[in-house]
């Protein structure tokens, strides 16, 4: 992470999370850190270790890989459905069509995402398919 998105470490947290007892050890840090950088979102798959209940006290939400990228795909949709496309047609050994990539993207605890990159990949064949006479074959 440090060479892929150096702006995503935080320092300066450490004398945080002896006050953050109430969570497991385990994630003090991250709790810490999400607080020193005044973080909207902490995203996880693991919920249940970040109840609500605490995190709505430091104006933090935990979501999960899915809920971040589904809402930054709400965020700005053309910019996100680019990234998908880069990212499936990054598949090079072996190639991996739109539909092996929406298995991908299930696969890796993504099905929100899935379905918004199947239904713009439909909606994207049926506007091929009508062509220019506004109406499919």
């Amino acid at each position: 992470m440090r060479r892929r998105f150096p702006k995503a470490i935080v320092a300066g947290y450490e004398q945080l999370i002896p006050t953050l007892d109430f969570i497991d050890a385990d994630d003090r840090h991250v709790l810490a850190a999400a607080v020193h950088c005044r973080a909207q979102f902490i995203v996880t798959e693991n919920l249940k270790h970040f109840p609500t209940e605490i995190l709505v006290h430091h104006g933090i939400e935990a979501i999960t890989a899915d809920d971040f990228l589904c809402r930054t795909h709400n965020h700005s949709p053309a910019s996100a459905y680019s990234v998908l496309v880069r990212m499936q047609t990054g598949y090079t050994s072996p190639p991996l069509p739109p539909p092996l990539f929406v298995q991908d993207l299930i696969n890796k605890k993504l099905p929100r995402l899935a379905e918004i990159y199947r239904k713009k990949q439909m909606e994207l064949w049926r506007d091929a398919a009508r062509g220019s006479s506004g109406r499919l074959p």
